[in-house]
């Protein structure tokens, strides 16, 4: 896919036969690195089936795209862009987001957005961006404008330590601090998001130290947007913190 032009690429339909594709396989792992999808697992198995179609779809509707479950050249390219690095400009719909990062050089962010379902389902992946390594205080990516509103950002530091008990998150926000509340629309580590086609988000990293899942201590990054000031307590999730209930 990669070193492929869009032009030799296949289009993919889903097919009741049980047949076997090496174009298939590709979109299986694409999808499976990704993160998608909800809410039927997929295999590398090179069957262009219900299954892989209904991750298709997820992923496309992540993105913007058209929301067919077919892959063809728009999908092909939009997997290029999150698979292999390739560069994206900005389109109609879409925001760029700058991240300009102070204390963290080196840290990888994962932008995702977790939807809740209904009052007390498990919530479930809306879209996940791909994962960037902060480089002279910088890092940028680009999404469809409606997916900035209940943005969250994951982060890793590589001189953490210890066992946290939790994946980091950003706080971009002074909403609940409880995710997990049906109510809440936000949560501190939720963005309320732009219209705008480029956002810039100055972010702060701080080393904390703090207590250890099984004692002893941890070392990890305490992160928020600057105007926000650092948090009281490191954000953080162990499953999938949701920011927005359903559309």
């Amino acid at each position: 896919m990669c070193d492929s032009g869009l032009a030799q690429l296949p289009t993919l339909r889903a097919s009741s036969t049980r047949t076997s594709s090496a174009a298939a396989r590709v979109v299986q792992a694409a999808l499976i690195d990704l993160d998608f999808p909800p809410p039927v697992p997929i295999k590398v198995d090179g069957w262009y089936g219900p299954a892989t179609a209904s991750a298709v779809t997820a992923y496309q509707r992540s993105r913007g795209l058209v929301v067919d479950g077919v892959v063809g050249q728009q999908t092909w390219r939009q997997l290029r862009r999150d698979v292999c690095g390739e560069p994206a400009s900005a389109t109609r719909g879409s925001t760029t987001i700058v991240l300009k990062v102070s204390g963290c050089d080196g840290c990888v962010l994962t932008p995702r957005s977790v939807r809740q379902t209904t009052s007390g389902m498990t919530p479930y992946l809306d879209w996940k961006g791909p994962a960037l390594t902060v480089t002279d205080g910088g890092a940028s990516f680009v999404i469809p404008t409606a997916n900035t509103r209940g943005m969250s950002i994951e982060i890793a530091a590589p001189w953490a330590s210890g066992d946290l008990g939790a994946v980091p998150l950003i706080a971009l926000s002074k909403g609940r601090p409880s995710e997990y509340d049906p109510s809440a629309r936000e949560g501190v580590h939720c963005w309320k998001g732009t219209t705008a086609s480029q956002a810039v988000l100055p972010i702060n990293v701080r080393r904390e130290t703090v207590g250890a899942m099984g004692g002893g201590k941890a070392v990890a990054p305490n992160a928020y947007l600057a105007n926000l000031g650092p948090s009281d307590d490191i954000p953080g999730h162990q499953d999938l913190p949701y920011c927005t209930v359903p559309r």
